[in-house]
């Protein structure tokens, strides 16, 4: 990314330099039929609807070095902002899945990257038992957030967010007895699941609607994944409320003998942007996976 801009404020400068030569010039200044004239030949060849006929020298001059500016600009744009997932990036985090002995990645959607990160490491005065490696894909351009680390522990969000449009992507655990009933015709027990990790940050939620529930891909070992489709209101602290549509994978992996957890991906939009975006979430949910491993930084060994 750094060498793609390096370039494109080189190209930006040549073009500059080069039309800046070519209509301020050096040499002998033209008069202004002559300059007219020009103008109006630009005009022409570009279809340029401006004005054709401005009102001073200097003005005109500037006006047709900022256009040229500006359709170098849209030109180059896309090279900065459209990056391709990296071959590079795929082939270290295979390594690392094949470090854990856990399957490669395969495939991941055009426009996407991956995200693989171990979540619920504990903390000193509560050990946990294993913790868990998570793994989804999301759009490139979507900012990654993944838990720190410290002496006291494990703490944060592990998510990938679109802040400016409103859609993101967050992992989210429950613990709970009755995990091992998580099915395609349990909607009370993923209803209790999304209103908790929903409300997780204080946000009222209402009007929560499970729209869909139909059995996902299984996992390794056969492990049984769930995607559902709801909607719901988010009242914000601000007072506005929120129409959000989103899409679940949840699965149930048991920390311990006797213990019961469920392990979620909540892929979220508003209501108005699932109408294109909603396939790009379902292709979220689709990619999660989540393995538990058998050591960790605070884990029982």
């Amino acid at each position: 990314a750094p060498c793609m801009m390096v370039l494109f404020i080189i190209l930006a400068i040549s073009i500059c330099s080069a039309y800046s030569r070519q209509i301020f010039g050096n040499s002998v200044k033209p008069s202004k039929t002559a300059f007219f004239q020009q103008r109006y030949n630009l005009a022409l060849k570009s279809n340029d609807n401006c004005d054709l006929v401005p009102t001073s020298s200097y003005e005109a001059k500037t006006k047709t070095l900022r256009e040229y500016a500006m359709r170098s600009l849209a030109l180059a744009l896309p090279l900065l902002v459209s990056p391709a997932p990296s071959s590079a990036s795929v082939e270290a985090i295979n390594t690392q899945l094949a470090a854990y002995q856990l399957p490669p990645i395969i495939f991941t959607p055009p426009g996407f990257i991956n995200l693989v990160s171990e979540y619920g490491r504990g903390t000193n005065p509560e050990t946990m038992t294993n913790p868990l490696l998570v793994q989804f894909a999301h759009p490139s351009l979507w900012v990654e957030q993944r838990p720190s680390l410290t002496n006291n522990g494990e703490a944060g969000a592990l998510s990938a967010n679109d802040y400016i449009k409103g859609d993101s992507a967050f992992f989210f655990v429950q613990n709970t007895n009755q995990a091992s009933q998580l099915g395609v015709d349990n909607k009370g027990l993923i209803r209790e699941f999304v209103l908790k990790a929903l409300s997780q940050k204080g946000d009222p939620v209402d009007s929560l609607k499970i729209l869909s529930v139909t059995a996902g891909r299984d996992g390794l070992d056969g492990q049984k994944y769930v995607i559902a489709e709801f909607g719901y209101q988010l009242n914000t602290q601000a007072g506005f409320v929120i129409d959000r549509r989103a899409v679940l994978s949840l699965t149930a992996l048991s920390p311990g003998a006797g213990v019961g957890q469920l392990q979620g991906l909540i892929a979220v939009s508003t209501d108005k942007r699932f109408k294109q975006l909603g396939g790009v979430l379902r292709q979220v949910a689709d990619s999660f996976r989540v393995y538990r491993l058998n050591s960790g930084v605070f884990a029982t060994k």
